[in-house]
């Protein structure tokens, strides 16, 4: 069998809408010295059958669906189960340019010291008036600082893309807390990694009504308080440009499922599944470009 470049990893519960625009560009991209590995949570809605299928034909080359713990622990048992040299995490409901993912990919392979690559990305933003826009989260700033002091910051886990063999190092993700890449960023800029940083928007976050930020945020700003608190950082961290901003749309959205019955909602996901793909395709930013 020949070598494996890069494992996909996703997971999923019950948003087959999501997987049935997230899944076949996922598929169309994966060339032939890569993996597609799928967990499936248990779903209900058809999901299931759909990524069964898919899986049988051959476009999913691992699959699992089974009643788990949360994200993080069908995160983990894809990360343990793939065979690649780089692994590559996609959400089920947000939105990814494998074109710049493949510049990444062969930019880490080109540099076996890195263990992990973090990079900008977007995040969907609901107006007052229920359209919807994308607002750039572009961290480099962050990460050159880092590189300065190695205080430990909070980043998106959208973005990364991390070396199999570097997991004992890196660790995988804590089960223990709702929003994954929280506690990983902190514990992963805390330790002894060596990272880089990918100039390019590889991801748009579409923070949805199904999203954990929407529902649970209240749960997300106890956690975030807490492992600030746990890695002795001031409290300002929370108003970090990544974290007001990722609260800000949250409870953006919330307020209009508040104010709108959700029958009338304008959140159509094929709607802004496309705006968020015009945002990566127009991003003009210097996309080649690594820092470490």
């Amino acid at each position: 069998m020949d070598p494996i470049s890069l494992s996909y990893v996703l997971t999923s519960y019950n948003k087959l809408n999501y997987l049935q625009l997230t899944v076949p560009l996922l598929v169309g991209a994966c060339r032939p010295d890569e993996e597609i590995i799928v967990i499936d949570g248990g779903s209900t809605d058809g999901s299931r059958e759909y990524l069964n299928k898919l899986h049988q034909q051959g476009a999913i080359h691992q699959y699992r669906s089974e009643s788990d713990h949360g994200e993080a622990h069908g995160t983990n048992k894809a990360i343990v189960m793939a065979r690649g040299t780089l692994i590559k995490i996609i959400t089920d409901d947000d939105v990814f340019s494998f074109e710049r993912i493949k510049k990444v990919k062969e930019w880490m392979l080109n540099h076996p010291e890195i263990d992990l690559v973090a990079s900008n990305g977007g995040y969907l933003n609901a107006m007052a008036d229920g359209r919807f826009t994308v607002l750039n989260n572009h961290q480099e700033m962050a990460f050159k600082e880092w590189l300065k002091s190695h205080k430990p910051f909070l980043f998106s886990g959208l973005g990364i893309m991390l070396r199999r063999h570097s997991i004992p190092l890196l660790g995988l993700f804590d089960s223990a807390h709702l929003i994954i890449d929280y506690e990983y960023s902190l514990r992963v800029t805390s330790g002894p990694a060596k990272l880089a940083w990918y100039m390019g928007s590889l991801f748009v976050n579409i923070i949805n009504p199904s999203s954990n930020s929407t529902r649970k945020w209240q749960r997300l700003y106890r956690e975030k308080s807490r492992l600030l608190k746990l890695y002795g950082l001031d409290h300002d961290l929370l108003r970090s440009r990544y974290v007001a901003l990722r609260t800000a749309i949250s409870l953006s959205l919330k307020r209009l499922l508040r104010i709108q019955p959700k029958s009338s909602l304008h959140f159509q996901y094929h709607e802004v599944f496309n705006l968020a793909i015009g945002y990566l395709q127009a991003e003009a930013d210097d996309d080649s470009t690594f820092i470490y």
